[in-house]
């Protein structure tokens, strides 16, 4: 069953018709924690002062201690060596303080060994097999498998291997500074990423799986001794001459990737890797199962009684003249009885804290995993021009490409209206193009390659002017406030020139820059949320226009001490690229003077 190994230590008792044993801690000391494991069949030699007799029941409990504390338990048989007798316990249940509130538990012998069908033996066989024959499970490694270190090496061989197939399969890079120049433009998840990635894996796992078997054949019993040590050196030479050799080849060569092939041979990589860990060792144990049942059937273990008791009996001896015939039980008095109600409770409580932060971390590796596939997925989707453009549109607007005002120097009104005298029109409306060439009313930005759609145009939002509240001494003086800018005081009026209120008299040629209207998108600032509205002023199609309706915003005194948020929007098209850009700019105004400076 999954999950049904334990790190805690399992104690037994044996009540017999004639005698009682003392309490036995079947798996103390396990450092590798490799008994009463998931899948496993342990087996422990017990004694006792006497003959027992008649095993009637035993008495089966554990402690809850470690990262894994519950343990299911099938069934248990205890063999008499002295009068060659067997009894049988059939348990089928979960030690563990989330379970019944128990502290221990009293079987019965039973009559027959507990017979399971073919379904419950071939699914042990897998998970044994599972366990030996996968190369990536190199956290339970018993005695007779391949090695720990073994495991680890050949998990380093299959991913230098596949790095270097993978590699090769792309094509070799000439060591040339053309070789920067990639095949593919832009990286997208093409069918020869996939067929590159399966191939890899398939040789990958094949060349180590030849390994793997040549490492069992020396292992093996062999009567011949030097081929056993021949063979088993010769399968460590060629696993390291394969680490050297790929690794070797990946450092050459590697480096001499374009970006782009580098993405798909990692994203071929990766799938190889995925594929080799969940299909292909998984597929190789089951067809060992399925065809070679008999290779893979547990050993039955040969009990030679005579000789277990003599082995017995010297130990005892041993043990008995080093710590005296208590051996160590005064110190291990805890761990010889079942858990009291109140550490029951304990136990209880503690392993139920354990679960809710396993379950935070197992909620927050998930949500780690969730951001790395979306930006995963926004990496595969990137394009490589767009971002050319966005950068190209930047330094324009900038005032890099013309190295005039800059727009993050902004700090009060008049750098604001510096900003847009000296970069921003002469950028949007620029007339000259390699030195004294000049092209009159071009429509293109000062690069000559990005086209503004429309009409840029200024968008503002304001605040009411409030009364303040002054403390009493200075309340005789005539103090008006504008406030931080809020849903309750966004400025929503009908307007003439200088901020007059509205009549019916004779109106100017921009009288709709006076007038709120809902015409953007809602905008997030650094100091606030700005709403999808504002008082909008167009600047012209041509340099002259643009400068024309500037001089009579300025004059007109339409950005004044209770503007909060200035926009600066436009629409551009760069046909090189054939994308379109949605440009703003936004300077925001606290109460108190401050100027922060953003752009999308």
């Amino acid at each position: 069953m999954h999950s049904a190994g334990t790190t805690s230590n399992i104690s037994l008792k044996i009540f017999g018709a004639k005698y009682d044993s003392k309490s036995h801690i079947l798996n103390y000391p396990d450092p590798d924690k490799k008994l009463l494991q998931a899948g496993g069949t342990d087996y422990f030699l017990l004694t006792a002062e006497r003959y027992l007799g008649e095993v009637k029941q035993i008495y089966l409990w554990h402690d809850s201690i470690g990262f894994r504390p519950s343990w299911y338990c099938e069934w248990i048989s205890i063999f008499d060596l002295q009068c060659d007798k067997e009894w049988y316990f059939k348990v089928n249940k979960w030690f563990s303080v989330l379970e019944e509130d128990i502290s221990f538990l009293v079987l019965e012998s039973a009559e027959h060994k507990p017979v399971y069908g073919w379904r419950y033996n071939l699914m042990r066989k897998l998970l044994r097999s599972i366990k030996e024959e996968h190369n990536w499970n190199v956290w339970n490694v018993k005695e007779g498998n391949l090695s720990y270190i073994w495991r680890l090496t050949v998990v380093l061989s299959i991913i230098l291997t596949t790095n270097s197939l993978a590699l090769l399969m792309y094509g070799l890079p000439a060591m040339r500074l053309y070789d920067g120049l990639a095949y593919y433009g832009h990286y997208e998840v093409y069918p020869i990423t996939i067929l590159i990635a399966f191939c890899s894996s398939i040789l990958s796992f094949l060349l180590h799986l030849g390994f793997n078997e040549l490492l069992r054949k020396s292992l093996a019993k062999n009567k011949n001794e030097g081929r056993k040590l021949d063979l088993r050196i010769l399968a460590w030479s060629l696993l390291i001459f394969t680490i050297i050799t790929f690794l070797t080849f990946l450092i050459v060569f590697g480096f001499w990737l374009a970006y782009v092939t580098s993405l798909l041979w990692i994203s071929s990589v990766t799938g190889a890797l995925i594929q080799s860990i969940v299909l292909l060792e998984n597929m190789h144990v089951v067809i060992k199962v399925l065809v070679w049942q008999k290779k893979l059937k547990p050993k039955r273990v040969q009990l030679a009684p005579a000789q277990i008791i003599n082995e017995c009996e010297g130990q005892r001896l041993k043990f008995f003249s080093m710590f005296g015939s208590s051996l160590l039980r005064p110190y291990f008095i805890s761990k010889y009885r079942p858990l009291t109600r109140e550490e029951w409770k304990i136990k209880r409580e503690q392993q139920l804290n354990k679960l809710k932060i396993a379950e935070l971390v197992k909620d927050l590796i998930m949500f780690l995993v969730y951001i790395i596939l979306l930006y995963a997925v926004v990496l595969a989707n990137k394009d490589e021009f767009n971002i050319h453009s966005h950068l190209e549109i930047e330094s324009l607007v900038y005032g890099k490409h013309t190295r005039t005002a800059d727009f993050q120097e902004i700090q009060d009104l008049d750098a604001f209206y510096e900003y847009i005298n000296e970069t921003l029109l002469s950028n949007i409306h620029s007339s000259n193009w390699y030195g004294t060439w000049e092209a009159a009313e071009p429509g293109l930005m000062a690069d000559f390659n990005i086209k503004v759609i429309g009409v840029a145009r200024i968008r503002q939002l304001r605040v009411y002017q409030t009364y303040c509240k002054l403390p009493e001494a200075f309340r005789k003086f005539d103090f008006t406030c504008s406030p931080e800018f809020s849903y309750w005081y966004n400025d929503r009026g009908q307007y003439m020139e200088y901020w007059e209120p509205k009549a019916y008299v004779l109106v100017p040629r921009l009288i709709n820059v006076w007038s709120y209207a809902y015409d953007a998108m809602t905008s997030l600032g650094d100091i606030t949320i700005y709403p999808a509205a504002g008082y909008s002023a167009p600047l012209g199609r041509n340099l002259y226009n643009s400068y024309y309706n500037l001089k009579y915003y300025t004059e007109s005194e339409w950005i004044d001490y209770n503007t909060r948020a200035i926009f600066i929007e436009f629409l551009t098209y760069n046909a090189n690229y054939n994308i379109f850009h949605a440009v703003k700019l936004l300077v925001e105004r606290s109460a108190s003077g401050l100027y922060v400076k953003s752009h999308s």
